[in-house]
Parts: C-alpha cells; sequence; structure tokens
C-alpha cells in the first residue's frame, strides 16, 4: 500500500490553514513516513547510492506487517477498528492497541519534529486528528514536546544533524554514522516513551504475544546500538521471520500456524 501514500504535504486534510492528518488511518499515517524519507533523501547520500538506503526505511516496513498481522486493530473486541486483516485489511487504526500506541511514538513524533524543522516547507502548521474520548496521544509539536521532551530533542538533533551534514567536512563514512547515531538515538528515545505511555494497553494482549513484544522491544535495542543501517533491503530480511498474526496462548514460537 506504498503506493497509495502520499509525499505531497498537500494531499493531506486542511483546516484554516493547518495540515490535520489522521494518524489513526493507515494510510495517513504511512505517508508520515513516505513525506520523511522523501524530505531527508537529498541529505541522505551518505548512506549509500539510490534512494532506499535510509535508516527510516525500517520504520513503514514495520508498520506493514503490524497492518497485516492484524496488530493495528482493536484488541479489546469493543470496536471492529482494524478487525479485517490480512492483505485486505481495513485502514483503521485502533487507539487500544499496544502495537499502534508504540507504533505513534515512531511515526507521529518524528513527523511533527520534521515539519518544525522545516522538512515539509517553510511555515508548516501541524495538528493531528484524534478520536473523541481518547486521551494519552499528543497531536502537536508543542503538546509533544511538553509531554516527551527527550524523544522531541532528539527527533530534532537528527533532523538538525542532517542539515549540517551538508556543509560538513566530515569524510563520507563518518558523516553516515553519524547520522546513523542520531537517528538511533532519536528512535530508542521515541520507544522509550512509548513504553512507558503503552504499557496498559498490553493487558489486551496473550502471555504469549506480551512475551513476544517485549522481545520486540529488546531487538530494537539492540538494532539501535548497533547503528544498523535499516534500508529498505536492509530491513525487509528483518520482517520475514515475524509472526504474521497475533499469538495465542497455546501458541510455541517460532512455529506458528497461520
Amino acid at each position: 500500500m506504498w503506493g497509495h501514500a502520499t509525499e505531497l504535504l498537500l494531499d493531506l486534510p486542511m483546516e484554516d490553514g493547518v495540515v490535520i492528518p489522521d494518524p489513526w488511518h493507515y494510510l495517513h499515517r504511512m505517508s508520515f513516513y513516505r513525506m520523511i524519507i522523501a524530505s531527508t533523501n537529498p541529505f541522505m547520500t551518505s548512506m549509500g547510492p539510490g534512494e532506499n538506503q535510509s535508516p527510516v526505511w525500517g520504520l513503514p516496513l514495520q508498520l506493514g506487517w503490524m497492518l497485516t498481522s492484524g496488530r493495528l486493530a482493536d484488541p479489546t473486541g469493543s470496536t471492529t477498528c482494524g478487525a479485517q486483516g490480512g492483505d485486505t485489511a481495513d485502514m483503521c487504526i485502533s487507539p487500544s492497541s499496544w502495537w499502534s500506541c508504540v507504533n505513534y511514538f515512531s511515526s507521529a513524533l518524528p513527523f511533527l519534529s520534521a515539519a518544525k524543522q522545516r522538512f515539509m516547507g517553510d511555515g508548516v502548521l501541524v495538528r493531528l486528528q484524534i478520536p473523541a474520548g481518547v486521551q494519552g496521544y499528543c497531536t502537536d509539536y508543542d503538546s509533544c514536546k511538553a509531554a516527551h521532551p527527550d524523544a522531541m530533542n532528539n527527533w530534532d538533533a537528527f533532523y538538525q544533524g542532517l542539515k549540517e551534514s551538508v556543509t560538513s567536512p566530515l569524510p563520507e563514512n563518518e558523516k553516515k554514522d553519524a547520522i546513523l547515531g542520531l537517528y538511533w538515538k532519536a528512535q530508542a528515545s521515541s520507544t522509550a516513551a512509548a513504553s512507558t505511555s503503552c504499557v496498559a494497553k498490553m493487558d489486551s494482549y496473550s502471555g504469549v504475544e506480551k512475551s513476544f513484544a517485549s522481545s520486540w522491544l529488546n531487538a530494537g535495542e539492540y538494532v539501535a546500538a548497533s547503528y544498523f543501517q535499516s534500508s529498505l533491503e536492509l530491513a525487509s530480511q528483518f520482517m520475514t521471520p515475524l509472526p504474521g498474526r497475533i499469538l495465542k496462548d497455546d501458541d510455541s514460537p517460532p512455529n506458528i500456524p497461520t
């Protein structure tokens, strides 16, 4: 569904001069990643030739897996949001999903920071939509900065570092290491904020799924510490062994029937 996501900010809804995307619609959230990749690619030449070398590619691949595996659906069963999984999944992302909550911190926060740092153009104002009655999610740059200062400061530093790399006298390999260091510091701080903010949503899952989610977070810490270049090709290799559905109490990983 990458082809249905947009890399043009003006394709998203607007109201009174403010861009108001809906991060609870899959294509809007995926569009955050497409716009981030498109706007930062000119600063990523140290990653290697081609347009698929950005470390940001790992994030849309994860979001796609979360959708098709049913992990963006409402785990409480109180709504039908995301209930249609697999290749025909609907576009609804449930605020009650632990997985969608964790991903929010790695999609909404970097998107808002990118807009603030003018990667989407000068003077762009963004306010994210939120379903009625839902709490616990910041919706604009200022509220996210107030609620999660470490994460937002680190995303700001990442984008500022990209701009500074253009005139940096460092060799390309050192520029690459510096950019990856800034990226993974920002991503790790988003995950840390999510781990605290989303923990209550974990109660709706089986013990096996909870264990897998914890292992998934731990794997993310390892990848971050290694400054892994999560390009499209390399990140895709990490997606293959991930379970294609939510795990049940009687599942015995890694042998998960479909």
